[in-house]
């Protein structure tokens, strides 16, 4: 009963580190493909 009991203490520990987990991914992504597009536009405008 005890390990059951600690699986799923564990187990809601996970689901809620994996929530903002995600969300910090979501957010470096953002950062990432903002940084990436302004790249893209100087070198773009190198090759006009």
């Amino acid at each position: 009963m005890q390990k059951k009991n600690d699986f799923f203490r564990k187990y809601g520990q996970m689901k809620k580190s994996s929530g903002r987990a995600w969300g910090d991914i979501k957010i470096g992504m953002k950062r990432t493909c903002r940084i990436l597009k302004n790249l893209f536009k100087k070198i773009v405008s190198r090759f006009k």
